[in-house]
């Protein structure tokens, strides 16, 4: 039979382990860091053209969850995801220090008509990508990304 104390300590070392590996706290953020308004960083995403759905965006802090944006995003087709994605992300790059970032976007491919692309990027490979926080809401013109598979306008099919 274990003792009583014994068994608080067991369930208290349990639960404090849980709390540990289960959440994950906001990196500190550098002195002079000002980070954009979610509030701002979500009217800029909304206007961005070519958008025709957008659910869900929101910065998500919760137990259990890395810390990031997260959106699901319908586009007319018209603009190649990838270019449209780059946009995305280099305005919520301007956001919070070191959030990832997870979006789906769902752009119509010939012969597909509501085809998902999943976008999930740690805010190691963004800075990789758009340099230091906060960058400038403008991805780099040296940097091209590689067009979607089967992306084709559907002005053009």
């Amino acid at each position: 039979m274990i003792k009583p104390i014994r068994l608080r300590t067991v369930v208290a070392s349990s639960i404090l382990s849980i709390l540990a590996t289960g959440c994950t706290a906001e990196p500190a953020q550098p002195s002079g860091y000002t980070p954009v308004s979610d509030d701002v960083l979500f009217a800029q995403v909304k206007a961005l053209p070519h958008l025709t759905n957008i659910a869900n965006l929101y910065y998500e802090k919760k137990f259990g969850v890395s810390n990031g944006y997260t959106a699901r995003i319908d586009t007319d087709g018209e603009v190649e995801p990838n270019t449209f994605m780059d946009d995305v992300f280099a305005i919520l790059y301007q956001g919070r220090y070191q959030a990832g970032i997870s979006i789906s976007v769902t752009a119509p491919i010939k012969g597909h008509p509501d085809t998902p692309h999943l976008y999930l990027l740690p805010s190691s490979t963004l800075r990789e990508r758009y340099g230091p926080q906060p960058g400038t809401g403008t991805p780099p013109a040296n940097k091209p990304l590689p067009v979607a598979e089967g992306w084709v306008p559907p002005s053009k099919w």
